[in-house]
């Protein structure tokens, strides 16, 4: 986990290539000890996904999230917040894909699980933002006006909350909200 750590931090310092060297050869070894479903297997290739996104290398990270996402639902659940976040990421590439009625799909099922165990996070109401940002790009500005919005707010809200790696969503919530207005 620490190789895995150390290559996540030259990720968030821009040095992609070492991130993917170090994370690949990690996911390579704790695959061979302990499968590819195994949690920190899973949490290795998130980060890879978080690398290639990074990159902008967006068709990239979606097929490793779904992937992602498809074991921690079998491993750990749908409810479990590692699967929540993973479900609000591959949405998001989705988006940034134009791929706005699979993002849709697949923020609407994670956002239901959020909803069905009442889990209140500054990724819930991401996930929200994010559905609304989804649906305003079909031209469904109704229906995306409300989730916007409110997920924009949740988000301001739990500001202190949101690691800084992850304070852009905010950002792209409030440039949604303002495109809306």
């Amino acid at each position: 986990m620490i190789a895995s750590a150390l290559a996540y931090t030259y990720a968030l310092e821009g040095q992609y290539g070492r991130a993917k060297e170090l994370l690949n050869a990690t996911l390579e070894r704790r695959i061979r000890v302990s499968g590819e479903n195994h949690i920190e297997a899973l949490l290795i290739q998130e980060r890879l996904a978080f690398v290639q996104r990074s990159e902008r290398d967006f068709a990239g990270a979606e097929a490793l999230l779904a992937k992602v996402l498809a074991a921690r639902r079998r491993v750990l659940s749908s409810a479990h917040p590692d699967t929540l976040g993973t479900g609000c990421s591959l949405g998001f590439v989705q988006i940034k894909q134009q791929k706005y009625a699979e993002a849709e799909t697949t923020l609407r099922d994670t956002l239901g699980a959020f909803d069905r165990f009442e889990v209140d996070t500054w990724q819930r109401h991401n996930c929200r933002a994010l559905l609304g940002m989804s649906l305003a790009a079909q031209g469904r500005t109704d229906q995306a006006r409300q989730p916007l919005r409110d997920g924009y707010e949740g988000l301001s809200n739990r500001q202190a909350s949101i690691g800084v790696p992850n304070l852009f969503y905010m950002e792209e919530a409030r440039n949604a909200v303002a495109r809306l207005n």
